[in-house]
């Protein structure tokens, strides 16, 4: 986490949970698990858009 930090100094980080603004009006959440070495893009997009809560699937 800490050399996520390093690269995007404006990046939020919340213990597992990622956001990076970045130019344009534009934002990317992540989920990281450094120990796992994953990431998983929970959301990509304009900085207004709503983050997805409810995974219930398609109906």
């Amino acid at each position: 986490m800490a050399e996520i930090a390093e690269f995007y100094p404006s990046a939020v980080i919340d213990g597992i949970e990622i956001r990076i603004l970045l130019n344009g009006g534009y934002r990317i959440d992540l989920l990281a698990d450094c120990e796992a070495q994953m990431v998983l893009i929970e959301y990509a997009g304009a900085a207004g858009g709503a983050r997805v809560t409810d995974r219930t699937g398609s109906k």
